[in-house]
Order: C-alpha cells, then structure tokens, then sequence
C-alpha cells in the first residue's frame, strides 16, 4: 500500500525569507551597473536551484518512508527506521548546511546533542525520522493521519 502526503505549506519565516530575498535580487540585478549575466549565472542559478531539494510531498511505501523532490527522492529504509514521533517545535541549532528559509528548511541542521536532516517547509507540528544512521525531520501537511498511517503499516507487517 502506498500513502502519499503533500508538504505543509511554507511558514512566515519561510514566506518572508523566500519573497524578500527574490525581491532583494530582483532590485540588485534591475538596478546593476554589472553585466546582467553575472546576476544570471552567479546569483539566480544557484538561488533557484534550491528549488530541486524543496520537498514536494511523503510517501509511505510498503515500509519505507519516500520524500518527493525534484532532483531526486530521499528514501528512508524501513528497516533501519526505528522511531517516527510527532514533534511540536523541534529545538534546532545551528545550519551546518543547507538552506534556513529560503523555499523551506533543508539540509544539515544542529538538533540537540545531534545533526538531523531537514527536508521541511514550516518548523512546527513536523515529523522526527529517527533511524539507526541519522534523523529526519519531515513537514507533511497532516502530521497526524501520516503518523497513524505509519503505525498502521508497521503493525500489518508485523514491526
């Protein structure tokens, strides 16, 4: 059985980060004495390819847990999965690397004594991926029916 969930839709801070840094570079490429190209090719290229690590929904898969990009997915063993909890206002430190608002929450950030891989588009009410190599923290737009989806699938195939 396969479950998909759509991605919560960004937070303030994300909405706020995401529309003044695009108006920020709008201005700065509209207004530049410097050849346009180099606005092109060294700020907007790399400012939108962020949108190809941007989740665009979850999926339960059999056992595995599926986040949807377009660059490539992110596939979360359910083997080595050993805890998925609801998580309010996770306590996240500092962005090791990634992206700290801008289109979302993405990469390698501080999460209490350990590192967590963000893949997330608000910071509250999101999904902790705890695994046996690394921690997940995950936004889908229902955290709870994702949970309860996900406790129904480990209990049927006996985990």
């Amino acid at each position: 059985m396969r479950y998909n969930f759509k991605p919560a839709p960004l937070d303030t801070v994300a909405k706020l980060i995401t529309y003044a840094t695009l108006f920020l570079m709008g201005v700065l490429t509209w207004f530049s004495w410097v050849d346009k190209i180099f606005f092109v090719f060294l700020i907007w290229i790399p400012l939108l390819a962020v949108l190809l690590f941007v989740p665009r929904g979850y999926s339960i898969t059999g056992q595995d847990i599926l986040i949807k990009r377009l660059l490539s997915n992110i596939i979360i063993d359910g083997a080595e999965i050993q805890a998925v909890e609801a998580v309010e206002k996770p306590d996240i430190g500092l962005r090791v690397w990634g992206s700290g608002g801008f289109f979302g929450y993405l990469g390698i950030f501080r999460l209490g004594n350990g590192y967590a891989s963000l893949y997330c588009t608000r910071l509250k009410n999101i999904l902790l991926i705890k695994t046996r190599k690394r921690n997940y923290l995950i936004s889908p737009d229902d955290p709870r029916e994702f949970l309860s989806k996900w406790q129904s699938t480990r209990k049927n195939t006996g985990n």
